[in-house]
């Protein structure tokens, strides 16, 4: 509902903590898709301008492909046999280093806060659609 979502006339503060938690609660679920779109195209957006990152997350995705895509198995290092857990904590402490090496890790987290913040504004701030609207919900009858 993209219409629905930039509508100005929508737009109201409101001062009650009970109803705020209710349109939160309300616009972040109506609303979803529209907030995962947005966080798609800035991720996208972020990507390109930094290409190093792309290079980093391909490294990433190299390494869950070999360790859980090709070799299903436990495997064997050094003679210690290392399960999926054991492969998942690589994986982790791998992604960590290529995000901190490549500066990704900062974008991405900085990303995320402003989605957050921009997403929790827009959710209190527009009414929810259960919301009645009193000032135009009923109009004078003219006889």
């Amino acid at each position: 509902p993209w219409s629905e979502f930039g509508s100005a006339s929508q737009m109201q503060v409101t001062t009650n903590p009970g109803e705020l938690k209710d349109r939160m609660m309300d616009n972040f679920q109506y609303f979803f898709y529209n907030y995962l779109v947005i966080l798609i195209v800035l991720s996208a957006l972020t990507i390109l301008t930094s290409p190093l990152s792309l290079l980093g997350g391909f490294f990433i995705l190299a390494a869950y492909v070999y360790l859980f895509v090709m070799n299903n198995e436990p495997i064997t290092l050094s003679g210690y046999e290392i399960d999926n857990k054991g492969k998942m904590v690589i994986v982790v402490l791998f992604s960590l280093v290529v995000l901190w090496l490549t500066g990704a890790g900062a974008t991405f987290t900085g990303l995320l806060i402003t989605m957050t913040i921009l997403s929790s504004i827009h959710a209190a701030v527009r009414k929810s659609s259960n919301e009645v609207d009193f000032e135009t919900a009923y109009e004078p009858v003219n006889i």
